[in-house]
């Protein structure tokens, strides 16, 4: 019981540790190729991603 609980929690640090290295490269690839049509164009589209990238460092838990 205890090793079931301490593979989960090895589990769960690697899925939370591989979230959000996004970057602007990458955002400019999912507009480009997932996010069309819109009713934003590619440059609102751009900033409103910019923002997200910007605020996920201040959402990730401390450690």
């Amino acid at each position: 019981m205890k090793l079931r609980y301490s593979v989960l929690a090895v589990a769960a640090a690697c899925a939370m540790a591989s979230q959000g290295w996004a970057d602007e490269a990458a955002a400019k690839k999912w507009i480009d190729s997932e996010f069309q049509p819109s009713t934003l164009s590619k440059t609102q589209q751009a900033a409103e991603m910019k923002w997200f990238i910007d605020a996920a460092p201040s959402s990730r838990p401390r450690a």
